[in-house]
């Protein structure tokens, strides 16, 4: 009877761990994973064009082609994604053929940092179709409580949280 008991025990024990590993496994975003997955090839000019649409490729390849000096604002987005060199969480919401995710983290000199990456799904992939990124320099707080990419969106989700706080 006790091998019984012990046996039946190990089997649910097993199924629970197989279970919760297949949850995990299901509960990787799609759009999160197409970011890690960028943030761990290569980089070249090959490897990377794939992960981008076309319209954002072509601002990418221009913005390249200045020097540093011309570059401007456009050169830390040029550092994407390894500016960020600690992730602390991501949220992900998509639409039919359209997505938004915002990374959370921490960038190399230890500044708070979102990146806010709108992706369109074409040929059977989610590509890169806008970037943007903010600091929290001045020690303001995250306020987004969900993946929102339109920046008008967020400045008035930005005046509600404000409104809130007083």
């Amino acid at each position: 009877m006790m091998h019984k008991a012990i046996f039946y025990l190990l089997f649910t024990f097993s199924l629970l761990v197989a279970c919760s590993q297949q949850i995990r496994q299901n509960e990787t975003s799609p759009l999160y994973a197409r970011f890690t997955e960028y943030r761990n090839i290569e980089k070249n000019n090959k490897s990377e064009q794939q992960f981008y649409s076309p319209k954002l490729w072509s601002a990418i390849t221009e913005a390249r082609s200045r020097t540093a000096k011309e570059q401007g604002l456009s050169a830390i987005l040029l550092q994407f994604p390894v500016n960020m060199s600690k992730i602390t969480s991501n949220k992900e919401v998509h639409n039919g053929n359209t997505g938004c995710l915002m990374v959370m983290g921490i960038d190399n000199k230890g500044a708070q940092m979102d990146y806010y990456v709108s992706f369109i799904h074409e040929d059977g992939r989610w590509v890169f179709d806008e970037i943007r990124m903010k600091y929290f320099l001045d020690g303001t707080q995250r306020f987004l409580k969900e993946a929102v990419c339109n920046e008008e969106k967020q400045n008035l989700l930005w005046v509600e949280y404000m409104q809130s706080q007083h």
